[in-house]
C-alpha cells in the first residue's frame, strides 16, 4: 500500500474522527512512540490493530521451548506441538500459524 502512495501510520492511534462537511475525515491521532497529537484531512481510514502474543513473562525459554525472537510467538509444528514434546501453543501466540481472532477493525464513519 505504502508503494501505491497510501501513508500508513504505524504506532499511532486514532483518538477522534470528525466527518467533514466534503465527506472526507478529520483525524486526531497519537503517536505512541513520542506521546504526540496530530490532526490531519483523510478521504478514507483503515483502523488496524497489532497483536503481541504475552509469552515474555512465561519464562518458556526456562522449559526449553523454543520462541522466535522477533515474533515472540512459539515455534510449533503442524500439530501445534512446541519443540518439547508436552507444550502445545495455538492461535497468536503459536509463530506460522493462523491466528484465532480478527486482526482488524473496520471504521465506517455515517
Amino acid at each position: 500500500m505504502e508503494k501505491s502512495g497510501i501513508p500508513i501510520l504505524y504506532k499511532h492511534a486514532a483518538q477522534k474522527v470528525e466527518k467533514l462537511d466534503n465527506g472526507q475525515l478529520k483525524v486526531t491521532y497519537e503517536n505512541k512512540e513520542d506521546n504526540s497529537f496530530h490532526e490531519e484531512i483523510f478521504d478514507s481510514i483503515f483502523y488496524a490493530i497489532g497483536r503481541t502474543p504475552a509469552t515474555t513473562n512465561l519464562h518458556l525459554e526456562a522449559a526449553g521451548v523454543e520462541i522466535d525472537s522477533k515474533t515472540t510467538k512459539v515455534k510449533t509444528n503442524e500439530k501445534d506441538q512446541s519443540n518439547v514434546p508436552h507444550i502445545y501453543a495455538l492461535g497468536d501466540c503459536a509463530h506460522g500459524r493462523p491466528e484465532l481472532t480478527p486482526t482488524a477493525v473496520y471504521v465506517r464513519i455515517n
